[in-house]
């Protein structure tokens, strides 16, 4: 099977990219730019460094339909200090619910999450070469901190996927395109409706343009918003929510129970 792996740029190429970008945009705004990227990229290697794993990001467009084996598709990795952040914050019992990553990529996420004590954790990646990579980074990764060693990786679209009928904390890192991010959230609350439980949704790497189609689909299909955090970079910005029973109208408005 062809592995996906990130796209490798020669010194001339960034560059160019350096002069580029200066004769577009000024002196000042590419010393910032170069900043910003320099540091990044110094905190997204450490993170695989330290474990010996590959969850560092590639680059492409969104996906609405499967991706073919060795095609690249996007795949950006949540910064383990916005995953350990939302986790510590949401007061729930962590043995008491399942994780699940949509779009889980090369599975940090995943591994992060295993540093809390979760009754099982799952993700479902459509890219066979990624979810490959995210299969052998769970049997990779070692942590001190690591509370849950139930780990898998579906390689599947995720609209096919059944969600299990137990308390679940839904994880999603600005994976889709909006034709398949509404069809999930449509699908979370079908879940929901016909088998009550507990369901928690955390979208994270909001975008300007993203979050408004995204807290559509929160008041839609009826997912009251319980935390809503917005940081200087859309990388550390998300919304934690959680479903409720109450049933859908065709039309996509919520009815009342009373």
């Amino acid at each position: 099977m062809n592995r996906e792996e990130p796209v490798k740029t020669s010194a001339r190429e960034k560059l160019a990219a350096v002069y580029s970008h200066y004769q577009m945009f000024g002196l000042c705004d590419t010393l910032r730019e170069s900043l910003v990227y320099l540091l990044t990229r110094r905190r997204e290697d450490e993170f695989d460094l330290k474990y010996g794993t590959d969850t560092s990001g590639v680059l492409s467009m969104r996906y609405d339909e499967q991706p073919q084996p060795g095609e690249t598709v996007r795949s950006l990795p949540t910064h383990p200090n916005v995953m350990r952040y939302i986790l510590g914050n949401l007061g729930i019992d962590f043995h008491d619910f399942i994780f699940i990553d949509f779009g889980c990529g090369k599975g940090r996420a995943l591994l992060c999450a295993s540093d809390f004590p979760f009754k099982r954790i799952i993700g479902v990646e459509w890219s066979k070469d990624l979810s490959a990579i995210a299969k052998r980074n769970l049997e990779i990764y070692r942590s001190p901190r690591q509370k849950c060693a139930v780990m898998e990786v579906h390689c599947m679209n995720v609209l096919d996927y059944e969600f299990p009928a137990s308390n679940t904390l839904l994880y999603m890192y600005s994976p889709f395109g909006a034709k398949i991010t509404t069809q999930v959230f449509e699908k979370v609350h079908r879940s929901v409706f016909a088998s009550p439980r507990r369901f928690l949704v955390v979208y994270s790497g909001l975008g300007t343009l993203e979050t408004t189609g995204v807290m559509e689909c929160f008041d839609r299909f009826g997912i009251d918003v319980l935390r809503k955090c917005r940081a200087l970079n859309p990388r550390g910005s998300w919304v934690l929510g959680e479903v409720c029973c109450s049933p859908v109208r065709d039309g996509g408005e919520r009815t009342s129970q009373r």
